[in-house]
């Protein structure tokens, strides 16, 4: 963790590590989109180079007209199943 970490960046990691997204109440998921918009519009600035690696997928928002992952047989959304996404210098996969 930086040094400079904000005080809200420390607090949703902790909130959502080691957590699946399935294991959040409704107040747990509002607190989180509160946390993740006062970030995003906090803008703070982040060493990128701390970004490329697995990242394990702990919480879904919809995104802005609703949508989520797209998920299709063989990999449904059960409670027990881990989802990652691996980040490279310029790329995304989702596993």
């Amino acid at each position: 963790r930086p040094v400079d970490e904000p005080a809200e960046v420390t607090h949703l990691f902790e909130f959502v590590n080691g957590r699946r997204p399935n294991e959040y109440t409704t107040d747990e998921m509002d607190e989180m989109t509160r946390l993740m918009d006062n970030i995003a519009d906090s803008k703070y600035t982040w060493n990128r180079d701390l970004l490329p690696g697995k990242w394990m997928l702990v919480y879904l928002q919809s995104g802005p007209d609703g949508g989520g992952i797209d998920r299709r047989i063989p990999f449904p959304e059960f409670p027990f199943n881990s989802n990652y996404q691996v980040f490279g210098k310029d790329s995304v996969t989702n596993i």
